[in-house]
């Protein structure tokens, strides 16, 4: 009750606003950015925990207990099997800082090891009538000696029942998720999984790792534009991910992702989902190796680092 208040109150502001009738080609990000917003959380450092703790994601980021792993959720972990082994450390380039810190073990790939890396969902946005709109901003940093081997999985947003990763095909009224991958030398790229067979044919043609002719109605997911970006060690990487959503039935979702201020990709022919049964839910936090193969994992026990978490419904 009290968001759907808020949400009222913020539309009746002009801070969350309604899908403009606008041609694909006239939404530039300029006419994107002057629409306002109303945050969801803003976890821009850990300074309220102490050093070495276990942070609670659910009393931090709301989290869902479902779909997790390797995380702490209201004091159990999220999946009995996979203990936590998050924990709040020191901000390497300003010591004065906190961050977040997932650890991960030499040798594990995918979200199924003991030790190979975090995952949790949370579902803000959905409470928000009928959003077309949000942003996912946050922060990563690998240090000097991190290995980035064959690559591996980044957070972005989701919708729908949180079943979009590990193969599933999207049908339109069940999910979508936005994540990004690294890839060997820090290559970036996004790794989305949309409802593929709702997908114009000039879009699928970009998605690697298929076979010649593979149709869109055959694609589970699409990695795509590798190298568009580079993630770099021993620095924090800004990310900032922009989701609109399609009309019914139609073409015409956005995604676009900046790196370090600067827009990296843009996509404006989406579909996301068949009809608004599939809501904008909230952030998918997700990072492991893989792949689903031992030779994406690390030789040695690594970590990565985070901060710098804002979800807000709306473009910004």
């Amino acid at each position: 009750m009290l968001m759907n208040q808020l949400f009222t109150t913020a539309y009746l502001m002009g801070l969350v606003m309604a899908r403009p009738d606008l041609d694909l080609e006239q939404r530039s990000d300029s006419v994107i950015e002057g629409y306002g917003a109303l945050e969801m959380f803003d976890v821009i450092n850990f300074d309220f925990l102490s050093t070495g703790d276990a942070p609670d994601m659910y009393t931090i980021f709301a989290a869902k207990k479902d779909g997790c792993f390797g995380a702490i959720h209201a004091s159990s972990q999220c999946t009995p099997q996979k203990t936590n082994h998050n924990i709040i450390a020191r901000n390497r380039i300003d010591s004065s800082e906190k961050i977040m810190q997932v650890p991960i073990l030499a040798g594990t790939y995918g979200g199924d090891q003991e030790g190979s890396g975090s995952q949790f969902y949370t579902t803000q946005l959905e409470s928000l009538w009928e959003l077309v709109a949000a942003t996912l901003e946050y922060e990563v940093y690998f240090d000097e000696n991190f290995d980035f081997a064959k690559g591996g999985k980044l957070p972005g947003m989701h919708g729908g029942d949180r079943t979009c990763s590990g193969g599933h095909k999207a049908t339109g009224s069940d999910c979508f998720s936005t994540r990004l991958m690294w890839r060997e030398n820090g290559d970036g790229e996004a790794y989305l999984y949309l409802p593929m067979s709702l997908q114009r044919n000039s879009f699928c043609n970009k998605c690697s790792g298929y076979s010649a002719g593979t149709t869109c109605d055959e694609m589970t997911h699409c990695s795509m534009n590798r190298a568009s970006f580079s993630f770099r060690k021993g620095q924090w990487n800004k990310i900032k991910m922009q989701v609109w959503m399609n009309t019914d039935g139609n073409q015409d979702g956005f995604w676009n992702l900046y790196h370090n201020d600067r827009l990296v990709m843009s996509e404006n022919s989406l579909g996301y989902r068949i009809d608004k049964s599939v809501p904008l839910s909230g952030m998918y936090f997700s990072t492991f190796f893989g792949g689903g193969s031992s030779d994406y994992a690390p030789v040695y026990d690594t970590q990565i680092d985070f901060k710098g978490f804002r979800l807000t419904a709306g473009i910004v």
